[in-house]
């Protein structure tokens, strides 16, 4: 079962029209540099709620509980060994970064671009998405 799979067969809790709204602003968000490749939103729980391109994501339904995953366990570790809160996770591959950062309120989204982009620029792409998402979501 894809994700694609998954949407048609769940709402999550978000309705339709919030969803294509959050498809628009990924896409809007993507689009503005050819270095950022793709990005999703899931729930806490690693269930999809919208991403784009399509074709990144639609066949990797594994992907989004494994950001969950990752996300929980580097944010609970971060609790109990340095006392401090997360603020996002980065991992790098030889050929992209991948950023994870919790959106507040049930979300997490996660951007994925190609290795040489600053952490700066990526940085400041996801709290614009998170700002459009909490814009979208009121």
């Amino acid at each position: 079962m894809g994700i694609e799979d998954i949407f048609r067969e769940f709402s999550f809790g978000v309705k339709d029209n919030i969803r294509e709204k959050l498809l628009k602003m990924l896409k809007t968000e993507i689009d503005r540099s050819k270095r950022t490749i793709g990005a999703i939103i899931v729930t806490d729980e690693g269930l999809p709620i919208a991403y784009y391109p399509n074709d990144l994501f639609s066949d990797k339904s594994g992907f989004s509980p494994s950001l969950a995953i990752i996300e929980n366990t580097v944010e609970k570790s971060i609790k109990e060994l340095l006392d401090g809160d997360l603020d996002y996770i980065t991992i790098a591959t030889n050929n992209h970064i991948l950023i994870i950062k919790n959106a507040g309120n049930g979300y997490i989204v996660s951007l994925i671009s190609q290795k040489g982009v600053p952490m700066n620029v990526l940085y400041r792409k996801i709290l614009r998405i998170i700002k459009r998402i909490e814009e979208i979501m009121k």
